[in-house]
């Protein structure tokens, strides 16, 4: 993947949002997953994602820290490598981490306030702790391209490392 792929991918995703277009590719795993997964020599490509990651870790700080001064409580669920990627049942936005839960359909935090403000009958899952993601965050670096490596090498991810839901993008 390229840098301007990937600022392509980004910003067609966010237009989805905006839309209420449920998205191809779900940025937000992606990203997450060319964080642990991949190792990537485009210094353009690494601040894109960093940004992203960045830009998610903050979203799910904001959401975890309003829920805990309402008194909810979030329930740790944890994710499976083989898990696929959560959409919101109404609006189809990405879901990442937090999950709002009603009768086992998965909700975005908008769309679960807009049934219930107090989210009375939601179940609230995390799937990562917050310090898995700034971990992950703070070990996602440039990598130096060794000299011997084919500038083609670049964007090669090995694929049986990611999940099953990324595999097909």
């Amino acid at each position: 993947m390229t840098h301007a792929q990937y600022v392509k991918a980004y910003e067609r995703y966010e237009w989805n949002k905006l839309k209420a277009v449920k998205s191809i590719v779900p940025m937000n795993h992606l990203s997450w997953n060319l964080a642990r997964f991949a190792k990537i020599y485009d210094s353009q490509l690494v601040t894109q994602i960093r940004h992203c990651l960045k830009g998610t870790l903050n979203t799910c700080k904001t959401i975890k820290e309003k829920l805990t001064k309402e008194g909810i409580e979030i329930q740790f669920h944890g994710r499976e490598k083989e898990d696929w990627t959560h959409y919101c049942e109404i609006c189809e936005v990405e879901v990442f981490n937090i999950l709002f839960v009603e009768n086992r359909k998965v909700h975005c935090q908008n769309c679960a306030r807009s049934s219930s403000k107090s989210l009375d009958g939601f179940v609230v899952l995390e799937e990562y702790k917050t310090e898995e993601l700034e971990t992950c965050l703070q070990k996602f670096k440039l990598v130096e391209r060794p000299p011997e490596a084919n500038a083609l090498e670049d964007y090669n991810v090995d694929i049986s490392k990611l999940p099953p839901s990324l595999r097909y993008l």
